[in-house]
């Protein structure tokens, strides 16, 4: 009996996919899902009932390992990993990492709801083909918006600001005192600082970035420091806290600063830090800028 694949049905069939308890049959004249109990004698026929697509908790959990593989703030993923090789109590603890990492719990459902749709499209369609017809392709939920629907980026404002950009300056700090020791690393924090010291802070601008939640989730701040002249911008502070690295909010953050300062009429854009990382130095020179020395201009 042939059956259209509704969006009721898609959901049922997903949901009972999921399911590890109980085993479900596709009764096609009642459009609905069957559990099957001990005592019931009805199997598939492919006439009425039919077996629902094979899931199993192993496709669970490789289904885990795929989205680790692909997160891309370096925290979560390395939380999620460390819950793969845990033992007992993946699945649980999976999702107890997720809940620290919103807008990863998020793409990881996208994920997850994709991937068992591609499972559940295959196994429709091989219906078809035994009725005569023609495959259909698998609806993807699309990711896109997921980005600009869970952060805002917001002009910085010193009066409301200010107290988020010296927190990110002393954990540049404390990460380089972890990176490099206690005395290397604060020399390294002392360059940066003086760095932002010959900075005109009254002429500075840059921006914030917020979740829905109205968190700081990073910053940054460029400003003129040789006066009169306004042509020339260094970048004085430029931080994403580590829980959303990965993300790309630091190439977002870069993107907007650089269209603002154009839109002022600055002509050269300096990065001049004490430290570069290499994934800073890459982002850099992909959006505009050019190695100068130790340090790095972009010219608008």
């Amino acid at each position: 009996m042939m059956f259209d694949l509704t969006e009721g049905v898609k959901r049922d069939i997903l949901f009972a996919m999921e399911d590890q308890t109980t085993k479900y049959l596709f009764d096609a004249k009642a459009m609905c899902l069957v559990p099957l109990h001990e005592e019931d004698t009805r199997s598939a026929d492919g006439e009425r009932y039919y077996d629902l697509p094979e899931w199993s908790s192993a496709d669970g959990y490789g289904l885990l390992e795929a989205f680790t593989q692909q997160v891309r703030s370096p925290l979560a993923r390395e939380e999620l990993r460390q819950t793969l090789v845990g033992g007992r109590g993946v699945f649980r603890n999976f999702k107890n990492v997720l809940r620290a990492y919103p807008l990863v719990d998020r793409q990881w459902h996208y994920f997850k709801h994709n991937r068992m749709t591609e499972r559940l499209y295959e196994w429709y369609n091989v219906l078809r083909e035994s009725w005569g017809l023609e495959s259909l392709s698998e609806e993807i939920e699309d990711e896109e918006g997921l980005f600009e629907s869970d952060f805002e980026f917001d002009p910085y404002e010193k009066e409301h600001d200010e107290e988020f950009l010296v927190r990110i300056r002393n954990l540049l700090e404390d990460e380089y005192v972890i990176q490099y020791g206690e005395s290397l690393g604060l020399s390294l924090a002392a360059l940066c600082n003086n760095a932002k010291n010959v900075a005109e802070e009254s002429s500075a601008f840059g921006f914030i970035c917020r979740t829905q939640s109205d968190e700081n989730a990073g910053c940054i701040l460029c400003s003129p420091f040789i006066k009169p002249d306004k042509k020339t911008v260094l970048i004085t502070d430029f931080f994403v806290l580590q829980n959303y690295r990965g993300l790309g909010l630091g190439k977002e953050l870069l993107l907007r600063t650089l269209a603002a300062a154009k839109e002022r009429g600055v002509q050269f854009v300096l990065a001049a830090s004490a430290v570069v990382p290499k994934n800073m130095e890459l982002m850099l020179c992909q959006n505009g800028f050019e190695k100068l020395g130790s340090g790095f201009v972009a010219t608008l």
